[in-house]
């Protein structure tokens, strides 16, 4: 999802852990000096400058989460005067053995954030909405 300048991705179930969902900001594809990953952008032996592929890896921020199945990115509020605020919106299955588990709502902020070293900002929780054994979440407009 673009959000400003920036193209988000969210996962869930990532990794051996598969009790979070994930988040990651789309880094350009450029030319660079990398004395390390050159081997990752295909580059050969002792090459240290080149053309870096665009890619979702730029990791932002694991969210925690019971058993999520879903995970959906998507923008709301906003008129002519505002931009709309950027939201993640994660589905839990089940949480202890009971399918009862709420969908949590998360609002970006680049302001505040509890978290140390997020100087581009972060998933802040906002709200928990009542749901049994959802295994997708998606936003509407009525």
């Amino acid at each position: 999802l673009s959000y400003g300048l920036d193209t988000f991705l969210s996962l869930t179930g990532t990794g051996r852990d598969t009790s979070r969902a994930s988040v990651y900001r789309w880094v350009p594809g450029s030319f660079r000096l990398d004395e390390v990953n050159g081997a990752e952008y295909g580059w050969g032996p002792g090459e240290v400058f080149g053309w870096a592929p665009g890619g979702f890896s730029e990791f932002v921020q694991d969210i925690e989460a019971f058993n999520p199945l879903s995970s959906t990115l998507y923008t709301a509020g906003g008129d002519e005067f505002t931009d709309p605020d950027l939201f993640l919106a994660v589905a839990s299955y089940q949480r202890l053995g009971k399918n009862v588990v709420p969908v949590d709502l998360y609002m970006w902020t680049v302001e505040g954030c509890t978290l140390p070293d997020r100087i581009l900002g972060c998933f802040e929780h906002s709200m928990s909405l009542p749901a049994a054994g959802a295994s997708y979440v998606s936003p509407f407009a009525a």
